[in-house]
Protein backbone atom coordinates (compact mmCIF):
# COMPACT_ATOMS: atom_id res chain seq x y z
CA UNK A 1 0.00 0.00 0.00
CA UNK A 2 3.07 2.11 0.70
CA UNK A 3 4.22 1.39 -2.70
CA UNK A 4 0.85 1.98 -4.16
CA UNK A 5 1.01 5.35 -2.57
CA UNK A 6 4.47 6.25 -3.48
CA UNK A 7 4.02 5.51 -7.02
CA UNK A 8 0.21 6.90 -7.61
CA UNK A 9 0.34 10.02 -10.11
CA UNK A 10 -2.78 11.15 -7.84
CA UNK A 11 -3.32 15.09 -7.86
CA UNK A 12 -6.58 15.25 -5.69
CA UNK A 13 -7.53 13.31 -2.44
CA UNK A 14 -10.31 11.23 -4.24
CA UNK A 15 -7.64 9.91 -7.10
CA UNK A 16 -5.08 8.96 -4.31
CA UNK A 17 -8.14 7.26 -2.71
CA UNK A 18 -9.24 5.41 -5.71
CA UNK A 19 -5.83 4.26 -6.48
CA UNK A 20 -5.08 2.97 -3.18
CA UNK A 21 -8.87 1.28 -3.22
CA UNK A 22 -7.56 -0.24 -6.62
CA UNK A 23 -4.41 -1.90 -4.69
CA UNK A 24 -5.69 -2.68 -1.42
CA UNK A 25 -8.40 -4.94 -4.00
CA UNK A 26 -5.66 -6.41 -5.91
CA UNK A 27 -3.59 -7.21 -2.80
CA UNK A 28 -7.18 -9.02 -0.68
CA UNK A 29 -7.79 -10.82 -3.82
CA UNK A 30 -4.66 -12.31 -3.69
CA UNK A 31 -5.24 -13.63 -0.35
CA UNK A 32 -8.76 -14.00 0.74
CA UNK A 33 -8.88 -16.17 3.26
CA UNK A 34 -5.67 -13.91 4.71
CA UNK A 35 -7.72 -12.46 7.86
CA UNK A 36 -4.74 -10.61 9.06
CA UNK A 37 -3.96 -8.87 5.92
CA UNK A 38 -7.80 -7.83 4.99
CA UNK A 39 -7.47 -6.01 8.91
CA UNK A 40 -4.23 -4.67 7.57
CA UNK A 41 -5.59 -3.07 4.30
CA UNK A 42 -8.43 -1.68 6.02
CA UNK A 43 -6.69 0.08 8.72
CA UNK A 44 -4.45 1.74 5.95
CA UNK A 45 -7.43 2.84 4.15
CA UNK A 46 -8.87 4.23 7.70
CA UNK A 47 -5.27 6.34 7.56
CA UNK A 48 -5.69 7.30 3.89
CA UNK A 49 -9.20 8.27 4.42
CA UNK A 50 -8.31 10.44 7.17
CA UNK A 51 -6.16 12.66 5.44
CA UNK A 52 -7.05 15.98 4.11
CA UNK A 53 -4.04 16.29 1.29
CA UNK A 54 -2.06 14.23 -1.11
CA UNK A 55 0.78 14.75 0.76
CA UNK A 56 -0.47 13.71 4.07
CA UNK A 57 -2.44 11.00 3.18
CA UNK A 58 1.07 9.37 1.02
CA UNK A 59 3.03 10.26 4.22
CA UNK A 60 0.29 8.90 6.79
CA UNK A 61 -0.13 5.50 4.30
CA UNK A 62 3.75 5.07 4.40
CA UNK A 63 4.39 5.75 8.43
CA UNK A 64 1.12 3.42 9.32
CA UNK A 65 2.80 0.86 6.85
CA UNK A 66 6.69 1.17 8.71
CA UNK A 67 4.97 0.88 11.98
CA UNK A 68 2.54 -2.30 10.58
CA UNK A 69 5.92 -4.13 9.42
CA UNK A 70 7.78 -3.02 13.25
CA UNK A 71 5.05 -5.09 14.73
CA UNK A 72 5.07 -7.91 12.39
CA UNK A 73 9.06 -8.22 13.25
CA UNK A 74 8.27 -8.07 17.16
CA UNK A 75 5.73 -10.39 16.72
CA UNK A 76 7.73 -12.84 14.86
CA UNK A 77 11.12 -12.39 17.39
CA UNK A 78 8.38 -13.34 20.33
CA UNK A 79 7.55 -16.31 18.59
CA UNK A 80 10.77 -17.52 17.75
CA UNK A 81 12.16 -17.46 21.27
Amino acid sequence: MALAALQSKAATKDQLISDLEKARKILYDTRPTAVNLKWRLDKIMIVANSGNTVEQIKQSVINEAKKMAEEDIQINKTMGK
